[in-house]
């Protein structure tokens, strides 16, 4: 089934070792022109739970395997409608829920983490570093003064992409989850990222670790010596690296942590925020090569900053609100991702990294903001850009930076605009392609067509999509400063009937106060929210 930009499949076998089953989707990346260029990884996402009937016993006392005879995916709610076929006589819906089953994913999330979810991490299938080194697949989800691990599945075949996988089911066993502790007021984790470095022959294997950024500082997961560790040793929960690891501050690293990303070539990216006497707003951008101990890799000469507020282009710029790479190596090479560029959503203006890959790979070899050489995205220079979303894909194509509008032009910027911008490398991989003319294809990215009660939306704080389910974060004026809602709208509104934006409406949805993240966690088909006391999720 094709829905929007992602084609779904079912597949209706019984799981093996040889064969998956379930729902599946891989998602269109684009390039410079909106072009289709490639697509996500089939076996990264499940796109409905693994068990879409659980606690449900079938016709004949049969029990749900997990595969699916056909279904019908909702891009106005965000639902899948299932027709198992392990009888062919059940049909099912997915709904919100807090843990409809003991010891599952959602009911042990929200039992470990009462003070509630601030981000999550998913490290499926295709996550760089993995392939011939680990069969197990996991998920971060970062809390108040905590991380969460959680083991989602496991690879039967380590050597191949679209192995099948085991998905865990029972989360009360201490090798499929983990809670640690941040150092005492570390604060709430509302970043967190793992370093997917490479570890083929002749790199250093050991540059590997966890991170974790708080409002209170950047933190790392590493043993007593700060060691770094070979993604061939990742286990279960119960055993090392995890279980001789330790959440440690990087004091080099000052201010609240906003955002973390890396896709493993070699650097962290880390922006943060600060406030002083002496400046009351200050964003910084940090760029810092991975080494296989956080004592060289945090030292103070291997931390570059690669843009500030204040500074150069950046001169009336007061704040950086998000990052995302963006891959720009030749697009038909074997390693298109190898060199890269970053996306920054500012206060005033989208702008674009354009450091040197005719010599080098690109922002990751910038020492500073001059080598970053940063040129701002055109059109946006009287925009605020609040949040830049991005897929979670090892090639990485295609970002949404949204932005807060003002509608009625009296300086009240009660509105928001979601954004598609896409960019990828030239024919040789020496120069990044961005479109210099219509940077936002298609322009309005709201809905189509565009009409005029989706000119502008709801204030965006988050953005998910799966390319054919969109989901929002909107913080509505109507509401008080600490509700906001999730919001459900397809892109191509006439095909859904849908004749005005709208948020969703569901029991265990209206009892939540504040929602901070939504995303797919890997083949466990379930798709998660982090709310200010917990995780909800379409099960």
């Amino acid at each position: 089934m094709v829905v929007g930009d992602t084609v779904y499949v079912s597949i209706g076998f019984a799981p093996t070792t040889t064969n998956d089953t379930g729902i599946f989707y891989s998602q269109a990346l684009f390039d410079k022109n909106g072009k289709i260029l490639r697509w996500t990884p089939w076996t990264a996402k499940r796109g409905a739970p693994f068990n879409a009937f659980p606690g449900v016993t079938l016709p004949n006392n049969a029990t749900h395997c997990g595969s699916v005879l056909f279904f019908e995916v909702d891009a106005k709610t965000g639902n899948i409608w299932i027709v198992e076929n392990t009888t062919g006589r059940v049909v099912g819906i997915t709904s919100w829920s807090k843990g409809t089953q003991e010891n599952s994913l959602t009911k042990t999330l929200n039992t470990v983490l009462p003070g509630g979810s601030y981000a999550a991490l998913d490290l499926h299938q295709a996550t760089r570093g993995f392939l011939n080194e680990t069969k197990h697949r996991y998920a971060l989800f970062g809390g108040a003064n905590k991380v969460i691990f959680a083991r989602i599945s496991e690879a039967h075949d380590i050597t191949s992409l679209s192995s099948p996988q085991i998905v865990v089911t029972d989360f009360s066993d201490k090798k499929n989850v983990l809670e640690t502790k941040l150092p005492e007021d570390a604060g709430c984790a509302q970043a967190v990222e793992y370093s997917r470095t490479s570890t083929t022959a002749g790199d250093d294997q050991n540059l590997n670790y966890f991170f974790a950024g708080t409002e209170n500082g950047l933190f790392v997961f590493a043993d007593t010596n700060g060691n770094g560790f070979d993604a061939c040793t990742l286990d279960t929960l119960n055993n090392q690296p995890f279980t001789n690891r330790f959440w440690q501050k990087i004091e080099t690293i000052t201010g609240s942590v906003i955002d973390i990303k890396t896709s493993g070539n070699g650097n962290l990216y880390v922006l943060t925020f600060a406030s002083s006497c002496e400046e009351p707003i200050k964003s910084t951008l940090y760029s810092i090569p991975f080494t296989n101990n956080i004592a060289t890799m945090f030292a103070a000469g291997n931390i570059r900053t690669i843009a500030q507020t204040g500074v150069a282009i950046f001169e009336t710029i007061k704040e950086f609100f998000g990052i995302q790479i963006i891959a720009t190596d030749d697009p038909t090479s074997a390693n298109p991702a190898d060199a890269e560029q970053l996306v920054l959503a500012t206060n005033q203006g989208l702008f674009r990294s354009n450091a040197d890959q005719a010599g080098g790979d690109g922002i990751q070899d910038a020492l500073n903001q001059t080598a970053a050489d940063w040129q701002l995205i055109p059109t946006t220079d009287t925009t605020m850009f609040n949040g830049i979303a991005g897929i979670d894909t090892p090639i990485r194509h295609t970002v949404w930076p949204f932005s807060i509008e003002d509608e009625q032009f009296c300086q009240t910027f009660e509105r928001g605009i979601i954004h598609q911008l896409s960019a990828h490398g030239n024919e040789t991989g020496n120069a990044p392609c961005f479109n210099l003319i219509f940077p936002f294809i298609p322009e309005e990215f709201n809905a189509f067509p565009l009409t005029d009660p989706f000119k502008l939306l709801d204030p965006i704080t988050f953005f998910f999509s799966d390319g054919g389910r969109r989901f929002f974060i909107f913080n509505r004026t109507q509401d008080p400063p600490c509700k906001n809602k999730i919001g459900v709208i397809p892109f191509c509104i006439p095909e859904w009937n849908v004749t005005k934006p709208r948020v969703l409406t569901h029991p265990v949805l209206d009892t939540i106060c504040r929602f901070y993240w939504i995303k797919q966690i890997g083949v466990s088909g379930l798709l998660m929210a982090g709310t200010g006391t917990g995780v909800v999720a379409l099960e």
